[in-house]
């Protein structure tokens, strides 16, 4: 299921990471980080990305954008799993 908050997080933690790694674009990120053009444009409109490409832009970013911030969906079921303990 989608969330919108989820897609705004995404979003622009995407356009930060295009900033923090100078790609210029988000072709220029898909291209430095492996990805299709449109792989990119999926995880901006669902607010999902892969965890391993969450990792790997966050370690392009020198850790200026985090995993959790391009991977809100899983801080948001971690938290929810803890409150129902």
């Amino acid at each position: 299921m989608e969330n919108k908050r989820d897609i705004d997080t995404v979003r622009d933690a995407l356009d930060r990471v295009v900033l923090a790694t100078r790609s210029g674009s988000l072709t220029g990120l898909a291209r430095r980080v492996g990805v299709s053009k449109q792989a990119i444009s999926k995880w901006r409109k669902t607010g999902i990305v892969p965890t391993y490409r969450a990792l790997q832009m966050c370690w392009e970013s020198n850790g200026a954008v985090t995993w959790m911030q391009l991977c809100p969906h899983i801080v948001r079921q971690f938290n929810d799993e803890k409150a129902n303990k």
